[in-house]
């Protein structure tokens, strides 16, 4: 029962008994005018202070009566008051949640949005044949526009740029344009911008990149250069938990530590100083020659069941001068991807184009030179490629994807327009 009802009914219970007294004190009262004759004094006294004690009750019945009401009505008030102030607060309250999930539904829409532009920045225009404009990396015009003369082809291995350099060269090389699989450094390897900086020619860069899940598997599949993350007694691939796990670096080979030596006694104390091959230093890669195994060794490696070149070893590291090994192929391949985008800042790239060997493969290679003829000014001497939709892709398991979409820097693979799998497909369209 609610408070308000209860008050009514105390109410209606006092105007009863009011009623009731009031009327017994009327009849007591005739009575005793009645019997004033026929009773002694003392009787008489008896019946008055009765009636006086009758007609007190009902005094004090009637101020009970009025008051209550008046209580009530004070009481049921202060609780509207107070209903009303906290109504006010809980809207408030509500107002402030409603606005709070309008910025974050704001902010998922902004993050959808940027994911569906990063996802169409290499889609095909049909109308004209041509790459969205974001494809390429543009800089700042500083200066005098130079010609290109020269394009650089940069990708990871197993990112399919054999198949994409013999097709440039077929297209380019017999014109004005040198096609090279160098910029600073070989196509496969962090560039550095300090690296011979006077005799560069002015370049177009294209920087080719593979999807990571599938990239993945083809590197589990044929781990160039990186014997430790290939099981050669059995000559078979790790799991892919062992391989995506594993440190991307190997011990030092008893040559290298050799190397190490004999330059500290001809007083060379710093790695960064120690000569390595191709324009490292001792403290950028592992291993440091070209040919650090021994005899056993070599023959171990070299017959490895893939030719997967594991006799010359090249893991790389964190490109920062500390010498540091990457945690995992995950993690250098992050750095790679931010590093071959930003060669578009070295003074001799004119400009850089980023390719997904996916698109190139399923859409063949025609937007690839049309965008290089209008870049560069030079005609193609060769028919595209033609468009491959049917390669099948590599299925990978369930735990697989999920390790992947929880570790793979997405921030940087966002850049170059990839995008995380959902873990109920188990296959990628894509080679």
């Amino acid at each position: 029962m609610s408070f308000l009802k209860m008050m009514a009914l105390i109410r209606s219970k006092v105007m009863h008994s009011l009623r009731s007294k009031v009327k017994q004190s009327k009849v007591m009262h005739s009575k005793f005018m009645q019997s004033k004759v026929m009773h002694s004094n003392g009787v008489r006294r008896s019946q008055v202070q009765s009636s006086i004690f009758f007609l007190l009750l009902a005094i004090f019945s009637l101020y009970i009566a009025f008051r209550i009401p008046h209580h009530i009505d004070e009481n049921t008030s202060s609780t509207r008051n107070t209903i009303d102030k906290y109504n006010e607060n809980a809207i408030v309250g509500l107002e402030k949640k409603l606005e709070e999930k309008d910025e974050i539904i704001e902010a998922l829409q902004d993050q959808v949005d940027q994911q569906m532009n990063q996802q169409l920045l290499f889609e095909k225009d049909h109308s004209n044949g041509k790459l969205t404009t974001e494809l390429r990396r543009k800089k700042e015009n500083t200066g005098t526009k130079r010609k290109i003369t020269r394009i650089s082809l940069l990708g990871e291995r197993n990112s399919g740029t054999t198949w994409m350099s013999k097709h440039l060269i077929e297209c380019f090389n017999s014109t004005n344009l040198s096609v090279r699989n160098t910029l600073t450094r070989y196509k496969h390897w962090f560039q550095d911008e300090s690296i011979d900086a006077n005799k560069h020619q002015e370049t177009l860069v294209i920087a080719q990149f593979r999807d990571v899940y599938q990239w993945v598997e083809a590197m589990r599949s044929k781990p160039h250069q990186a014997p430790m993350h290939w099981n050669i007694h059995e000559k078979r691939k790790l799991g892919w938990e062992d391989f995506l796990t594993k440190s991307w670096t190997m011990p030092r080979t008893r040559k290298d530590m050799e190397y190490l030596r004999h330059n500290f006694e001809k007083g060379i104390n710093s790695t960064s100083m120690i000569e390595c091959h191709r324009t490292f230093s001792f403290n950028e890669i592992n291993a440091c020659l070209k040919d650090p195994f021994d005899e056993k060794e070599y023959k171990l490696y070299k017959d490895d069941g893939v030719g997967a070149g594991l006799t010359e070893p090249r893991y790389e590291f964190v490109p920062d001068g500390s010498g540091r090994a990457f945690q995992s192929i995950i993690d250098m391949r992050a750095a790679k991807i931010e590093n071959f985008l930003s060669v578009v800042d070295y003074e001799f790239v004119s400009q850089l184009l980023v390719v997904r060997y996916e698109d190139a493969l399923a859409k063949g290679t025609e937007f690839v030179i049309r965008e290089i003829e209008e870049l560069t000014g030079v005609k193609a001497t060769c028919q595209p490629n033609a468009a491959q939709p049917e390669r099948p892709g590599r299925e990978l398991p369930y735990a697989q994807i999920e390790w992947m979409n929880k570790y793979v820097k997405w921030e940087t693979e966002h850049k170059i327009g990839y995008t995380q799998l959902e873990p109920e497909i188990q296959k990628v369209e894509m080679l």
